[in-house]
Formats: structure tokens, C-alpha cells, sequence
């Protein structure tokens, strides 16, 4: 829910000044207008400081304060963020140490004293060389290369010599320590590394004490910079400054005027003002807020879309991994984590936690509505099968076109033979197979799923667009002649493309009627969203918005995806169910079937994310929401959730 916000004008003694701001910090109602237009100042150094140190230490857990004896933080701070600095200059040297110690092992163990004694009193020079083995053919390798080893498809040499060698197919490796050398060195440095983690492991009990210094800085630093920005008048003896307040927090105006002397009055919004968003929800729309806040703050005259979009990005999410079985897998995990942490979990961890629960839950619906589980083949009979949406909405189909004798029919007989004397729909499904790569695969069932997959995601679409047309009627009067347009389009459009809609072979209305209402429907809302825009621009320039109907259309086909992403998925994960055996055998095919699906599911994960998102915050918005606000930020005591 949208709160209203209003503004406020202050005037109040200057020896009631800190008081004033004090109180308004505790009671975190107000936004504060800058007099000057200025934003708070960068971090001084020690906030900058702490706020390092608790990112180092974020990927640890919190440890318990052995006592409440004080310590010194800002030590414990400097020590912190020192000791990653000396960690990431310990990993850089034991990176290049592994590197060393690959370019020095083949040659063995020797020592580099007495290399360079035979140097100098042998004057020779002792080179050591490397080269891929198949570069050039052992015969023509020269005489004076002694051959070393062979590692990794590399050869390696040594040369001893009066003068240095040198060959365009050998590249010559420059050693300055033994391999002994470098390993020690390797181990301290490992040791080195373990202290300075175990180091950063028990400065972890400090964590929280970090948090309360950071947050007290900058609690010190917000107020100190809204008691700066008044104007004073009536030299300087009075203040003023004005606020942004909530409709429902006026109510605490009393409590933060008792005692004080200081008047408020509500003043009028001017046109250059941008009033702050201020977004007050709770339970599911909560959590919506957190997803809406990931592309936009609301416009001040938006209306709040949270529980929308999340409700939405559920059922978008379930539908592109669109498998049960995964579903219950990130249901586990969700479980997992709430049993592990949840009871400790406060603020935007805990509800994020619980819209994992909530996806998880939508994809086991979508997904049993669906009968996939893990992708696994069903039969048309199985009882998975027959409860599902597509079975059921196939067997329809097939009925209407099997009475019809449609074209669409006499093709299924065509490439199904078995199917031509069949008058029971259920056993058409069972005898629409072909015989794949040995297998036994119900291609027609999984043809019919395919074209009710995607007349159902452009059902969802063309039903999501609608909700948006219908929030913003009071912005956009023509959204109620785009929504007779959609449904015109979806029952109209069949005709051309010389099919049926759902609507027509399930039964609720036939095919010529459908045809008939959809045309009017099509042309008649097409007419009428431009005369209303017309109507409401009083003017001719209203015409301008007959191009929108590119937009909606595009809009439409954008949610095609659901039905490309949740099919890619199932055929990705079917594929690995095939190709794991074929490939694996009997005792490594579950392995390639589990790397196939944590692919999968990965895939599935980032697309369920990206897309479920894009669909509310593209598609959706684009005809009922306007963005751009300002998030309503008081003045208060920030704190640790």
C-alpha cells in the first residue's frame, strides 16, 4: 500500500533546535528537505573503515563474545582489514609459487650452489630447455640437449656447455631456486596464510560490535547533518525547515512537539517538489516490496504493485522450471535453511528466505499440473498423467478435432496410422508413438502439450496485460479498448491461422460465434482505444496512440517465453536422462544424469529469476506504472535487523 505523503513547515527557537532533531531521529517520521540541496558528506574514513571490515568478515558466521569487557573496535577494525590485505598479497604469492613450482619440478632436485660452482669453475654455462613433444623429432633434437623427462606432453632438457645454447623449437626455462627451495617456501607461506585466517576466524565475536559502531556513526553523522540544514532567522535565533510526513505517522507529530517550542504547519506541494515514495506493507506484499525495489521505486502516483509482482513472479518462476521434482528439491532447501537459521533470521534475509519457500511451492504445483518430474517420460495412462492439465485439455482437443474431421486431424492420422480407426481420445495418445533412437516416444501427446503450453502462456499474458490496463484505467482511459482488443485477438486470430482456441474445443463457445465476437472484438476495442484517447487528450493528438497497438502485440508474443524457457527445460533435462545411460552404462550413466540436471536446474534457476522479473518489470509495467520516485528516506536510528 501507497501512503500519502504531506509537507510540513517547522519553526521553532534555537534553544529547542537539538531537541527537535533528537526527537524526530527517535521517532524516524520524517523526511527532512535540505535547505542547501546538499547530501550528507562520504563516509569518513573510520565508518569507510568498519564497513570494509564487516564485508571481509560477512562470509564468516558470528562469533560469541566471550565477555562484555570493552575492547578496543577501532584496532580490532584496522587489524581486520590489514590482515585481508596481507591474506590477498599471501594468495597472489602462493599463486605464483604453484606456477614456479610446475616450471621447476621436471628437472628434480638439485641444489643451485653447486650448479652455479660448475658454472664458474667449469666455465660452462647450464641452461635447461623445454619443448612440446611432438614440435620436432627426436632424431633432430641436437647432441648437446641431454634429455630430462617428459610431462604433460612436454619434454624437458639440460644443457652443459662452453658457450650458451640456443634453438627456435626450444624454449628455454630460467630457474633461479631448486624445487626444495620452492616448496619450502610454499609451506610457509601455506602456514603464514593459516595464521592470519585464523586471525580474521576470531575477530568474527566482534562482528556485532562493528555493526553497533557503524551505525552509531552514522546515526551521529545523519543528525548532525539535518541540525546543519535549517535556514535561521531573526538573527539566528529562530529556525525553519520543512519535512516530508506520512498520513499515517502524523498522529506522532504530538509526541515529537511536546515540551518543545516549535509550531508545525502543513504547507502546500509545489510543482517543482518531488515528494518521496513511502510504501507501508506487510505479509506477502512485503515481500513483493523487496522485488519491486530491485528495478524502481514507485512514482508518487503509481499505485503500490508489490503484492502483484510478486504473485506474479511466482507463478512465472514455476512455470519456466516448470518440474516438480526440482521444485522439491528447492523446497528442501528452503526447509533446510529455516530449520538451520531461520529462527535467527530478521528483516530482508528472513522474507527472502521465505519467498524461496514460495517458489518452491509454485513449482511443484506448476510442475504436478504438468506431470513433469524430473522429466521423466510419462505414459499416456499413468496416473500423474491423468491428472495433469495438458492430458486432460489433449483429450479434448483430440475429441473436437477427431468429430470435426479437421485437416489438423486427418495429418495426425497420416503420420499415425495406428490412430485411424481409434474413436477414444485416451487411446489416440497411446497410439500416437514413433520409434526414436530405439525408443518408444508419444509423439503426438507431446506435440499436443506443446501447442497447449503455448496457448496457455499466451492466456497468462494476454490476462496479466489486462490486470495492468485495468490498475491504470484512471491514468489511460484507452486501456479499456486494448483489453477488448487482446481477448478480440486471441479468439479471432485462429481463424487465420486456420486453428481452434482452447475456448472452442474444451466446449465453452463455438468455433464461428468465437470467430464472429473475436473480429468485433479485435476491431471494435482497436476503434475504441483511440477514440477514448482522443476523448481524454481533447484533442486529435490522441490519434498517436493507434502505434500502441505495436506495443501491445509485442508485449503478448513476450510472454512466448514462458512456454520456450519451461519446454527448453524439460527437453534439456529429458536429454540427460537419455544420454546418461547410452554414454555412462549401467554404472556411470546416474552421474551424467545428476551433472545433466544440476545444469539444468541451474539454467532453470537463472532463467526462472531473470525472466519471472522481466515480465512484471517490462511487459507489465510498461501500461500501469510510471517509476522514477524517491524512496521515502527519514531521518531515524538506523539499527541491525
Amino acid at each position: 500500500m501507497q501512503v500519502k505523503i504531506e509537507k510540513y513547515l517547522f519553526a521553532g527557537t534555537k534553544n529547542n533546535h537539538d531537541r527537535f532533531f533528537e526527537k524526530a531521529q527517535a521517532l524516524g517520521m520524517m523526511e527532512f528537505i535540505s535547505v542547501t540541496g546538499k547530501k550528507p558528506h562520504l563516509f569518513p574514513e573510520d565508518v569507510q573503515k568498519a564497513k570494509d571490515a564487516l564485508k571481509i568478515l560477512s562470509i564468516h558466521a558470528k562469533g560469541k563474545q566471550e565477555n562484555d569487557a570493552p575492547v578496543p573496535i577501532l584496532d580490532i577494525i584496522s587489524e581486520v582489514v590489514s590482515t585481508k590485505e596481507k591474506l590477498e598479497i599471501l594468495y597472489e604469492k602462493k599463486r605464483s609459487l604453484k606456477v614456479e613450482r610446475i616450471r621447476v619440478k621436471p628437472f628434480g632436485s638439485f641444489s643451485m650452489e653447486e650448479i652455479h660452482a660448475i658454472e664458474e669453475e667449469g666455465r660452462r654455462h647450464i641452461q635447461f630447455f623445454m619443448i612440446k613433444h611432438d614440435r620436432i623429432p627426436t632424431s633432430k633434437v641436437p647432441g648437446e640437449l641431454v634429455y630430462i623427462g617428459h610431462e604433460l606432453d612436454i619434454d624437458y632438457y639440460i644443457y652443459i656447455g662452453k658457450e650458451k645454447f640456443s634453438h627456435k623449437a626450444f624454449t628455454q626455462v630460467h630457474i633461479e631456486r631448486s624445487i626444495d627451495a620452492v616448496n619450502e617456501e610454499m609451506d610457509s607461506t601455506a602456514k603464514e596464510i593459516s595464521s592470519l585466517q585464523r586471525l580474521e576466524l576470531e575477530n568474527c565475536r566482534y562482528i556485532h560490535l562493528m555493526q553497533e559502531y557503524v551505525f552509531a556513526r552514522m546515526n551521529s553523522i545523519n543528525l548532525n547533518f539535518a541540525k546543519e540544514d535549517v535556514d535561521y532567522f531573526i538573527e539566528d535565533k529562530l529556525f525553519v525547515i520543512e519535512a516530508w510526513i506520512p498520513l499515517t505517522k502524523k498522529k506522532k507529530l504530538e509526541e515529537l512537539l511536546d515540551g518543545l517550542a516549535i509550531i508545525s504547519e502543513k504547507v502546500a506541494i509545489e510543482k517543482d517538489d518531488q515528494p518521496p515514495t513511502y510504501l507501508k506493507n506487510s505479509g506477502f506484499s512485503r515481500m513483493g516490496e523487496d522485488l519491486v525495489y530491485v528495478y524502481d521505486t514507485p512514482a508518487i502516483d503509481d499505485k503500490d504493485p508489490s503484492a502483484w509482482v510478486l504473485w506474479f513472479f511466482a507463478l512465472f518462476f514455476g512455470m519456466i522450471v516448470s518440474d516438480a521434482g526440482y521444485g522439491f528439491l528447492f523446497l528442501a532447501l528452503a526447509l533446510f535453511l529455516w530449520k538451520k537459521s531461520g529462527k535467527g533470521l530478521k528483516g530482508a534475509k528472513r522474507r527472502m528466505l521465505k519467498i524461496l519457500t514460495l517458489i518452491s511451492c509454485s513449482t511443484i504445483i506448476w510442475g504436478v499440473m504438468v506431470a513433469s518430474y524430473f522429466s521423466i517420460q510419462l505414459k499416456p495412462n499413468d496416473f500423474l498423467n491423468k491428472i495433469s492439465l495438458p492430458y486432460n485439455l489433449a483429450l479434448e482437443k483430440v475429441e473436437f478435432h477427431r468429430k470435426a474431421g479437421t485437416d489438423m486431424y486427418k495429418d495426425w492420422v497420416k503420420d499415425y496410422p495406428a490412430i485411424e480407426d481409434v474413436d477414444v481420445p485416451a487411446e489416440i495418445l497411446s497410439k500416437g508413438t514413433k520409434v526414436k533412437a530405439g525408443n518408444l516416444v508419444y509423439d503426438l501427446m507431446g506435440d499436443i502439450y506443446d501447442s497447449i503450453f503455448l496457448e496457455i502462456s499466451l492466456i497468462i499474458g494476454i490476462i496479466h496485460l489486462t490486470l495492468s490496463f485495468l490498475r491504470n484505467m484512471y491514468r489511460s482511459w484507452s486501456g479499456i479498448g486494448w483489453i477488448f482488443t487482446l481477448f478480440g485477438g486471441y479468439l479471432f486470430f485462429p481463424k487465420m491461422l486456420q486453428g481452434y482456441s482452447m475456448l472452442v474445443y474444451t466446449g465453452v463457445i463455438s468455433a464461428d460465434l468465437s470467430f464472429v465476437i473475436g473480429e468485433q472484438m479485435l476491431y471494435g476495442g482497436f476503434s475504441l482505444a483511440i477514440l477514448l484517447s482522443i476523448i481524454q487528450a481533447r484533442s486529435l493528438s490522441g490519434i498517436a496512440s493507434l502505434f500502441k497497438a505495436i506495443e501491445v502485440f509485442s508485449d503478448v508474443l513476450s510472454y512466448l517465453r514462458l512456454y520456450a524457457l519451461g519446454l527448453a527445460s524439460m527437453v534439456l533435462a529429458g536429454t540427460f536422462n537419455e544420454i546418461g545411460p547410452a554414454i555412462g552404462g549401467p554404472m556411470f550413466g546416474w552421474l551424467i544424469i545428476l551433472l545433466g540436471h544440476i545444469v539444468n536446474i541451474t539454467l532453470g534457476v537463472m532463467a526462472g529469476v531473470i525472466h519471472g522479473l522481466r515480465l512484471n518489470f517490462l511487459e507489465w509495467y510498461h501500461h500501469c506504472y510510471e517509476g522514477g520516485g524517491k524512496k521515502f528516506s527519514p531521518l531515524r536510528l538506523l539499527k541491525s535487523e
